[in-house]
């Protein structure tokens, strides 16, 4: 993900970027994911949180 990739984003998706830890939102941005709706990154997260957990 890139600067582009954010302002591309719908609102819901920006407003719950925005609602993340740190840790995460540089974890997303450094993955290069192309995430542009809240349900992305939702589905984004969850991996990325059940990956942790293991």
């Amino acid at each position: 993900m890139n600067e582009s990739n954010l302002k591309s984003m719908d609102p819901a998706a920006r407003s719950y970027f925005d609602s993340l830890p740190q840790t995460l939102k540089a974890q997303i941005v450094e993955s290069g994911a192309q995430l542009c709706t809240r349900e992305d990154l939702e589905r984004y997260c969850k991996n990325a949180l059940e990956n942790r957990a293991q």
